[in-house]
């Protein structure tokens, strides 16, 4: 009922400002996944399936013609049959989210953000999430210029729930100690758009102190029929723990070259690639993931979880590194994270007049360096089909099959995050899909 509440009173607040612009969007999905013999032993007991739902609607509010406010809430995910989030029998939980709230300012040359907004990075795997902010952009033809601020925490653990600042004392301990500075600069040249950017993010919250610097650099080169995109970003930054101070070096290389056949065939080559290092407490090598919300592309989806139902996979889709759980955003330093070199191949059909677009891809994945006692580093080798049928306009239905070969590294390597959990070498199966409308 309160979500009902809630949506009408948005009708209802658009409905009476009659002198207001008023646009709404958002969508609505269902996922779906079967996963078959994850423990890999075929035992079977590993075998399950769940479904879940989710509604995302937005409102602009146009104040003037260079002012306008934008609010988005977010319904879900609820999973089937989940009593604590209302999937269950009554479906009576309070299970909204405020998504996006800002406001927003564009003209020719100069937009602004100001509030809870996306953002994302050019490589997107240093950062790809909601924050609150202020976002300011330079527009020209030929090139742009993007300045961000963020308090990302507010001084304090946030895994700590009992500990709340008082806003009535006049200082507030460490207030300022956890932000993000982002700035990138673009440069539009056909064929060619380039953009270098710089992050940092500098976080108290913890028993070390660790400053943490991103320079990163994206580039698309489009000559039909051929297109690359490469990307590169270099990890830098220090900790402080107990006094000692302890450097961080680290990369995460990007690249996807494409080639397209009689306008609906491409073909196409992708590469991730991120630095690992084995046991060396002198650096940490780990690529380092703000709140470990980035963007791992790519469209294996058994490994790295590149499907509709995301969220199952032997490792996390928003962190290019082995190690999802124990990295310097969480307050873990982990010094054995070996790395990742991911090579996929694929085949892409885009049939409009059928409204069918398929991928078929390959993909091997390895470790950056070896581990375990027999010094192995091959993950597996898969390989997904992935399906988008469009049933009507701004409907969609997708359909994913995914098939692994477990390499001999599986298992040391998923066994960094989760100690008890013994795989075995048989093949996994996996199918997942998602029935989505757009508005």
């Amino acid at each position: 009922m309160r979500v009902l509440q809630t949506m009408c009173l948005l009708f209802i607040i658009a409905g009476s400002a009659s002198a207001l612009d008023v646009k709404f969007d958002g969508n609505f999905r269902t996922r779906f996944y079967a996963f078959v013999n994850k423990d890999l032993d075929f035992t079977r007991n590993a075998d399950y399936w769940s479904l879940d739902s989710r509604l995302r609607l937005g409102i602009t509010l146009d104040i003037t013609p260079t002012f306008s406010v934008y609010y988005q809430l977010e319904v879900g995910n609820i999973p089937w049959g989940e009593l604590a989030v209302g999937g269950g029998l009554g479906a009576d939980k309070w299970n909204l989210e405020t998504k996006n709230m800002y406001m927003d300012y564009k003209d020719v040359f100069w937009r602004g953000k100001l509030g809870i907004f996306g953002f994302k990075t050019p490589l997107e795997s240093e950062l790809d999430d909601d924050l609150m902010g202020i976002k300011l952009s330079f527009n020209q033809p030929l090139f742009s210029i993007d300045v961000l601020f963020s308090k990302l925490y507010n001084g304090t653990n946030d895994s700590i729930s009992n500990i709340n600042d008082d806003n009535d004392y006049f200082e507030v301990e460490s207030w300022n100690s956890t932000y993000l500075y982002f700035v990138n600069g673009q440069l539009k040249l056909d064929p060619v758009n380039a953009q270098v950017y710089y992050m940092r993010v500098v976080d108290d919250r913890f028993a070390y102190k660790y400053s943490l610097n991103w320079i990163g650099t994206y580039n698309t080169l489009k000559l039909d029929p051929f297109k690359l995109d490469l990307g590169f970003s270099l990890n830098m930054g220090a900790v402080v723990n107990l006094g000692t101070s302890i450097g961080v070096s680290a990369y995460h290389l990007y690249g996807k070259a494409e080639f397209e056949f009689f306008g609906f065939l491409k073909v196409f080559v992708r590469v991730n690639m991120t630095s690992g290092n084995d046991t060396n407490h002198d650096m940490i090598e780990q690529f380092q993931v703000a709140g470990n919300h980035g963007n791992f592309k790519t469209d294996l989806g058994i490994l790295f979880g590149g499907g509709p139902f995301t969220q199952q996979s032997y490792f996390d889709y928003r962190i290019v590194t082995a190690d999802p759980r124990k990295n310097l955003t969480r307050g873990a330093i982990r010094f054995d994270d070996p790395g990742l070199f991911v090579i996929e191949f694929g085949a892409e059909a885009n049939i409009k007049e059928i409204g069918l677009k398929s991928t078929l891809v390959a993909g091997i994945a390895q470790t950056a360096v070896s581990v375990g006692t027999n010094s192995v580093t091959l993950l597996g080798i898969e390989f997904d089909l992935h399906n988008r049928f469009k049933l009507d306009k701004n409907v969609y239905l997708y359909l994913s099959g995914a098939l692994l070969l477990p390499g001999t590294a599986l298992t040391p390597v998923y066994n960094i995050s989760h100690p008890t959990i013994i795989l075995g070498s048989d093949i996994a199966f996996k199918l997942d899909g998602k029935f989505e409308i757009e508005f």
